[in-house]
Order: C-alpha cells, then sequence, then structure tokens
C-alpha cells in the first residue's frame, strides 16, 4: 500500500469533512513541494533540497508512506552534500518523485471530489 488514511483518521476522529480538507490540501500543495524540490535539485541548492524535505515530511508522516519516510529525513539532513553523492542525492529524489505521483494519483482517485 503506497499510504495509509488511519493517522489523518484518527487525528480528525474520524470527521470526513476534516479529512477530506486535508486531502484536498495535500493534494493542492505536493505537486508545488515537488516543482520546488525538482528546482532546488537541479540547481544544486542543498540547503532548499533540506528545506523541502523538512517541510514535506509531515504529510509523508501523517498519510503513512512508509516508502518515503527514510528518504525524506536522509534528504532532509544538514550538510546533505557532504554526506551523500550528487548520485545518491539523484537516485533519492527521483523515487520521492515517482512515489509521491502515485499517491497524488491513489487520492484523487480515492477521492474524486
Amino acid at each position: 500500500m503506497l499510504y495509509d488514511l488511519s493517522v489523518i483518521e484518527m487525528m480528525g476522529d474520524n470527521d470526513t469533512s476534516f479529512i477530506n480538507t486535508l486531502l484536498q490540501i495535500f493534494i493542492e500543495s505536493i505537486p508545488q513541494d515537488l516543482e520546488e524540490l525538482n528546482l532546488a535539485h537541479q540547481q544544486k541548492n542543498w540547503d532548499k533540497v533540506s528545506f523541502m524535505a523538512h517541510k514535506m515530511k509531515s504529510t509523508i508522516d501523517n498519510l503513512s508512506i512508509e516508502s518515503l519516510k527514510i528518504i525524506i529525513r536522509d534528504l532532509e539532513g544538514k550538510n546533505l552534500i557532504q554526506t551523500h553523492s550528487e548520485q545518491e542525492i539523484d537516485a533519492q529524489i527521483t523515487i520521492v518523485n515517482h512515489n509521491l505521483n502515485k499517491v497524488l494519483e491513489g487520492l484523487k482517485e480515492q477521492f474524486p471530489n
């Protein structure tokens, strides 16, 4: 499973309106966040890559996207370029893009409104 809504359902005390609002925010914000992450990556702005990973971490955690929990924390780390090769960062960002786009597709299908 790419994502799990259990955390959001618990946070919202199973309030459908609350859950739908949070999911809509996710659906709207993640493409923008991915765009900023990718731009920072292309520009080799490692501080911005780390900042964007930090920004995206709570959404990844709240949706229980297990496949990205370690990767996003890795990208968030200080001194990213000193601890990882550019190839490692490239691979991680590719995975983040792929998995978040799959999650977005799933959410849009599950919650078409």
